[in-house]
């Protein structure tokens, strides 16, 4: 049973803007339960900095064949070690280079982007509100762009996820993965017609697994399925 206080706590958080992430996971979850004849694949929702939640990463760990991916917006203490998360994986060495193509928006322009890239593994402390938890072991890949053009902020991303990153090429496919975020971004620009549930259905043979990519509150379920 749990404590008064806890209880609070929980009642705090459900009345924040945050728990609309948490309610994603749970929404996405009761439809696979709703749909008896197909089976549950794993899931991979997609968040932006927004979603850099503890509660996110403790309902994820909860959710069956499910997983995130994230892009840091808190430098978190780690668990196991006296340091804290971007200078850990900072530390690291370059495993690789690669570039990508960056759409424009309000805050950059459109151009070819050039990063090398680190990764490894974490366990990011819990916070104090979730001790249960005993912390979140994840992967950590950080890419940093070099040589940016005159005037442009470089790209800085630390992306976190529960997904097994032991390589270059599980990397470079969740770096993948988080760019699809803009082109969800295209997809509404063109396109205002949302069904009914606020759903939005993809096809892309490059992607072996289906995943969501959350955004101001909406849930988009792409059906990214590989062969």
């Amino acid at each position: 049973m749990k404590s008064g206080k806890k209880v609070n706590r929980a009642k705090v958080f459900e009345k924040k803007e945050s728990y609309k992430w948490v309610e994603a996971i749970q929404k996405v979850s009761s439809i696979f339960q709703e749909v008896s004849e197909v089976e549950q694949p794993k899931v991979i929702h997609i968040f932006d900095r927004e979603g850099d939640i503890a509660e996110v990463f403790a309902e994820v760990q909860r959710a069956e064949k499910c997983g995130f991916l994230v892009r840091a917006a808190h430098n978190r203490s780690l668990n196991e070690e006296e340091n804290y998360l971007w200078k850990y994986v900072q530390n690291q060495p370059v495993s690789f280079e690669r570039e990508i193509s960056l759409t424009n928006n309000h805050k950059r322009k459109k151009r070819i982007a050039h990063l090398e890239v680190r990764f490894c593994q974490v366990k990011l402390r819990s916070p104090q509100r979730l001790k249960e938890t005993n912390g979140f072991k994840i992967y950590a890949v950080y890419a940093k762009e070099i040589n940016p053009l005159d005037g442009e902020e470089p790209i800085n991303w630390m992306l976190l996820t529960t997904e097994v990153i032991e390589s270059p090429e599980s990397a470079n496919t969740l770096l993948r993965w988080y760019t699809y975020r803009w082109l969800i971004e295209e997809y509404q620009k063109s396109s205002r017609a949302f069904s009914h549930r606020n759903f939005n259905f993809f096809s892309n043979s490059s992607v072996k697994s289906p995943f969501i990519i959350e955004k101001r509150g909406f849930i988009k379920r792409n059906n990214w399925m590989g062969n």
